[in-house]
């Protein structure tokens, strides 16, 4: 196990591992279920035609987006990697 002490973070204990386990597949299902590609793909767009639509808008909003972009194509990674589990999960 690690310990997180690098990082400032408590030992970590089997029950705060087994607990914290739990709640990380919590939020494995959700963002399983999260739309993310649409999310994604809409966020592309935005980014895409942003500047020509609305420069205005697009230079005060435009880092956020990007930032909104980063955490969705990480997280449709994470989504991507889930569904493989099940799939091999299903597999048994």
């Amino acid at each position: 196990m690690v310990s997180g002490q690098a990082s400032g973070q408590p030992r970590i204990t089997k029950q705060n591992y087994e607990s914290s386990l739990v709640g990380t597949w919590a939020l494995a299902q959700l963002v399983a279920e999260a739309p993310l590609e649409e999310m994604l793909g809409a966020a592309e767009r935005a980014d895409a035609v942003g500047a020509a639509l609305d420069p205005t808008l697009y230079r005060e909003k435009h880092r956020a987006l990007h930032e909104d972009i980063e955490m969705l194509r990480a997280l449709r990674h994470v989504q991507l990697t889930i569904d493989s589990i099940k799939r091999r999960r299903a597999g048994r």
